[in-house]
């Protein structure tokens, strides 16, 4: 049987370093900057103003938190209104774990897939 070993995942799915590198690349999402501590976040989203830019509409912004050994332990989503290119937006967000591992943000598609991930760690 003649496996492929082109492209960005391997013949079992597991993505290559080439991914994350094409999905950001792809994505109408410039960058993601965070502030504060889990208990208090402030997330800024900031679109591109150049190809690939366009409207971004039914996206959600979702934080997981993960505790000691790397356990998902409390997941948030917050709905983003829609932004034209080049707009950005700030929205909060709040775990109830005292001393979490590393956060993972990911600005979803509509699709349910991932645009941007950035990772927060203590």
């Amino acid at each position: 049987m003649r496996q492929r070993v082109h492209g960005v995942v391997d013949v079992y799915g597991v993505p290559k370093g080439s991914y994350d590198l094409l999905r950001n690349e792809s994505s109408p999402v410039e960058s993601l900057t965070v502030e504060g501590h889990p208990a208090s976040f402030k997330l800024t989203v900031r679109t591109r103003k150049t190809v690939p830019a366009y409207t971004l509409q039914g996206y959600v912004l979702r934080g997981v938190c993960h505790g000691y050994g790397e356990i998902p332990v409390e997941r948030k989503d917050v709905e983003l209104p829609e932004l034209s290119p080049g707009k950005e937006i700030t929205v909060e967000m709040a775990f109830t774990e005292a001393l979490p591992w590393r956060v993972r943000f990911d600005v979803m598609r509509p699709t349910s897939f991932s645009a941007y991930t950035l990772a927060w760690t203590a």
